[in-house]
């Protein structure tokens, strides 16, 4: 996926949204579909590393969902799609697209599944 379909869509989104200042933390959350698996944001007023904080959704983009086929990921298993997604996030707020954005610094950011342990970014 490299600088690719993850990082487009969080470019847009960072082009074309913009949260309440008091949205202190976003999840990237993912989920399998009968087409491959889904990633989405949200965003929440709160933050507790040992909380259900990403339940609360405070803030959801109108394009919050985005659609990852399995063409696209050929075939990976879940552990490959979520390093890979992890990957793609941190190489999107290292960029400059992300300099500015409402997913810049010092916003927690976190990745993964719906039903797993979700992985701080930032």
């Amino acid at each position: 996926m490299g600088a690719g379909i993850v990082h487009e869509w969080l470019t847009q989104l960072a082009q074309s949204e913009s949260p309440p200042d008091t949205i202190l933390a976003f999840n990237i959350g993912m989920f399998e579909t009968e087409q491959g698996f889904s990633v989405y944001i949200t965003g929440s007023h709160s933050y507790d590393a040992d909380g259900d904080w990403a339940c609360d959704e405070d803030y959801s983009p109108n394009q919050k969902y985005l659609e990852l086929s399995r063409d696209y990921l050929n075939g990976m298993p879940w552990e490959d799609v979520l390093s890979k997604v992890i990957s793609d996030v941190k190489a999107f707020l290292a960029s400059e697209a992300a300099q500015g954005s409402f997913l810049s610094p010092p916003k927690i950011v976190t990745v993964g599944f719906d039903d797993g342990d979700l992985i701080p970014l930032q």
